[in-house]
This record gives C-alpha cells, structure tokens and sequence, in this order.
C-alpha cells in the first residue's frame, strides 16, 4: 500500500504568481442591476408594458449575462502588489 501525498487545496496568491483573478459572482450581480435598470428605463420610455412579464425577464437575464461575459473576457486590472506599505 502506497502513502500518498494530501491534495493541495489551497488558492495561490494572485499578486505572487502574476495571475489575473476573474470575478464573475460580481459581474452577475452588476448584470442584474444592469438589466433591472435597462427594465425600468425601457418600461418608461414605453417600449415594454408594465404589466407584461416577458420581455422584463428578457431584459434582465440579458444584462446578467451580459455582466458575468463582461467580467470574465474584459481587461483586468493587474493584482495589488502585497509589499506596497
């Protein structure tokens, strides 16, 4: 019977390996306010009914989707270095 090794499980520092952090928890919920504020702008402006349902969760879950592809393919901001103190 061979002793193997505990699997590591531990995420790196994003700062010490130079690696770019993805958020896309953030870009969904950015998403939902974009979509939930493009849904109330176009119910005022007239173009979706207030009492129709349809098009509003169309709307939303577009702007979710628009937010987590928005976070996961857009530019990145380089990690914060950990010794800048």
């Amino acid at each position: 019977m061979t002793d193997t090794p505990p699997l590591d499980v531990s995420f790196p520092d994003p700062s010490a390996t130079g690696t770019i952090v993805r958020h896309p928890i953030r870009g969904a919920l950015y998403g939902l306010m974009l979509g939930l504020g493009g849904a109330m702008w176009l119910t005022l402006a007239g173009v979706i009914n207030l009492l129709d349902i349809v098009p509003t969760v169309i709307v939303v879950v577009a702007g979710i989707v628009i937010g987590i592809l928005w976070s996961m393919f857009a530019p990145a901001k380089k990690p914060k270095s950990a010794g800048a103190g």
